[in-house]
């Protein structure tokens, strides 16, 4: 039964896909008949500067610096769709290397059929409407130590198939199909790990049916309220981190080699997000279920949890306030002893590691090796307490008619103790040229997440960027 539903999914957008491509191709004939010009090209030149300050550095120094070509194409067919291209040229220096890429981010068509649109291709996907935690959206990758001071540009495109069903003319039935897996980069990716540890990539899941994830998502808009009400079943875009190789000297028991994995696992996921409008205000409940679950699925797979957001925001012609609280419920949660020194020390000597008058064998070492990988999941998925509490604000200003933008947000999670800051000030020189700049900056307690990655990735910028 489940292989005979995911043969007729297949075979439905199959058809679906060779019905839109004869639409496309008539449209085209169409467009070039007419005469006119069915799409449009824009883009952007941008330079980037990030300057950090180390006391292993010595100061101040490069952190990141590069240029970046972006080019946005859109190419339309009547009234039958459309198919829409984001190309990236970037090419610098970063994290202490030298770097030249071309990154397809987004490639797309979609097909409008009546009430239907069918969007497929490489897209950015983003479920849930709150400004900085979205506990709907556990599926949609990102790269959150990539150097922009743009949130947009730190989502990862993906592999998807959505269509979009036109219920009334307040309502709309979305359905989504992931075919492949695209994982989150962690966020220690730029972080110097001791010599004989190593963190192999996301591991990449078999591209078949049975594999792929897929989901739903009810869309209700009207004059008093807006509604979503979504479930999604596949990967997270999160993996889990798992032991893979560890080589010890036999002698010593000093470590050789040391190889984590990344392992994807599935999960539920379920969401609603409800905002209501009253005058210039707009007040947003957001909630979220996520539950691993599957026989191969790993041991240290994160707990099931429930995340809530409740946001307020006002807007004005040249003021702009968000003020929310995130909080989170570890379900079935025990204590656990684990610690993450293992990723920050390295590995302990035996002395430290077999307490006096112990018989030091390699079962103790496993053992040693399972708490610090458990402790490392445990506070990269925040599930060292039952419990978690944080507020975040936001304030965007605009000034002298438009001519300069002061942003300032902020979040800080009381039970972790990490205060997370990014101020920007703009100064829109033209139309099309403006000048940016601010500062990242993370600080946490003693071995918390922030307390690791902030030496790596506290910084200022400075953005300058044409757009045509």
């Amino acid at each position: 039964m489940k292989k005979l539903f995911w043969i007729s999914v297949f075979l439905l957008y199959t058809a679906i896909a060779a019905l839109g491509q004869g639409l496309f191709e008539e449209a085209l004939d169409q467009s070039e008949e007419a005469g006119g010009a069915p799409g449009n090209m824009y883009g952007s030149v941008r330079n980037v500067l990030y300057a950090g300050n180390s006391k292993e550095a010595g100061g101040i120094y490069v952190q990141s610096l590069y240029s970046q070509f972006n080019l946005m194409t859109e190419m339309k067919a009547g009234s039958y769709g459309k198919g829409v291209a984001d190309l990236r040229f970037r090419s610098g220096y970063e994290f202490d290397k030298r770097f030249s890429e071309i990154l397809l981010r987004e490639a797309y068509g979609e097909v409008y059929l009546g009430p239907l649109t069918i969007k497929t291709g490489k897209q950015i996907l983003s479920w849930g409407a709150s400004s900085f935690m979205n506990p709907s959206d556990r599926f949609s990758p990102s790269d959150p130590a990539f150097r922009s001071p743009y949130p947009d540009d730190l989502r990862l495109g993906v592999w998807a198939v959505r269509t979009d069903l036109l219920v009334s003319t307040s309502s709309t039935l979305r359905f989504l199909w992931l075919p492949l897996y695209q994982p989150s980069r962690l966020l220690f990716g730029p972080f110097d790990f001791p010599e004989e540890l190593e963190i192999r990539d996301a591991d990449d899941p078999l591209a078949r049916l049975d594999k792929s994830g897929f989901g739903f998502r009810y869309d209700l808009r009207t004059s008093i309220m807006d509604l979503q009400i979504s479930y999604f079943n596949g990967y997270r875009n999160d993996p889990a981190i798992t032991a893979d190789t560890a080589i010890f000297d036999p002698a010593t028991f000093e470590p050789r080699q040391i190889d984590l994995a990344q392992t994807p696992f599935r999960i539920h996921n379920a969401g609603v997000n409800l905002t209501v409008p009253a005058g210039s205000y707009l007040f947003r409940f957001e909630g979220g279920w996520m539950e691993p679950y599957g026989d191969d699925a790993p041991a240290e797979k994160p707990f099931s949890e429930l995340s809530y957001v409740f946001e307020i925001e006002q807007s004005g012609p040249e003021i702009s306030l968000i003020a929310g609280y995130y909080g989170k419920y570890i379900i079935g949660f025990e204590p656990a002893g684990g610690d993450v020194s293992l990723l920050t020390n390295g590995f302990p000597s035996a002395e430290t590691l077999f307490p006096p008058g112990t018989i030091p064998d390699m079962t103790m070492v496993e053992s040693y090796m399972s708490e610090q990988i458990a402790g490392f999941n445990r506070l990269y998925n925040y599930q060292q307490e039952e419990f978690y509490h944080a507020v975040y604000a936001s304030a965007t200003v605009s000034m002298f008619h438009e001519l300069i933008d002061l942003e300032m947000p902020g979040m800080y999670n009381f039970t972790a103790g990490e205060l997370l800051l990014m101020p920007s000030l703009k100064f829109n020189v033209t139309d099309g040229l403006a000048v940016q700049m601010g500062a990242w900056f993370m600080s946490g307690k003693a071995v918390s997440l922030y307390d690791m990655v902030a030496p790596v990735l506290n910084a200022g910028y400075l953005v300058v960027e044409l757009n045509f």
